[in-house]
């Protein structure tokens, strides 16, 4: 089962990067076409992958986030800390990235800005998949044209129903 687009931008995206205080204007369309090219928003995470969630991010990239861009912020650290839940979080914190939307939401920008992006200023499919090929460690290695395809088809097969 996935979610609409709309619903997962308007519901989960959006006020993650308003809870952590993020104001860039693309960060929103480039996690959106993440989480559509990775998983399909939920429809296609299958279970076999090594990757966790909607981002399919994996465990070690999870582990690199925290270890080498979180810890050296604590207050942001401690925001995004706020997100995970009190419990599952201490005894399998990649569970997270899978039951906690708005805190993969949150790694998932991480992710972009621990590996190199600066800012996001486009929201055209093009160079969103640019970005996401440029500064995320995706666990299926495709291709820009695939990045692109599979948001043009998912977000049109929105439109249409």
């Amino acid at each position: 089962m996935s979610i609409p687009a709309h619903l997962f931008r308007e519901s989960v995206i959006l006020p993650t990067l308003t809870d952590l205080d993020i104001r860039d204007s693309g960060a929103a369309a480039l996690l959106l076409a993440t989480a559509i090219h990775e998983s399909g928003l939920g429809f296609a995470i299958p279970p076999c992958r090594q990757g966790h969630g909607m981002y399919q991010i994996s465990a070690e990239v999870h582990q690199d986030v925290w270890d080498n861009y979180l810890s050296y912020d604590p207050d942001l650290a401690s925001r995004v800390r706020g997100l995970a839940s009190q419990r599952h979080f201490l005894t399998d914190p990649h569970r997270e990235l899978t039951t906690n939307l708005a805190y993969a939401t949150a790694i998932a920008w991480f992710v972009y800005k621990h590996y190199g992006l600066a800012m996001v200023e486009t929201m055209v499919v093009e160079e969103l998949a640019q970005f996401w090929q440029q500064h995320f460690p995706s666990i299926q290695k495709g291709s820009m044209t695939g990045f692109v395809k599979s948001y043009k088809h998912y977000t049109e097969a929105v439109v249409a129903a």
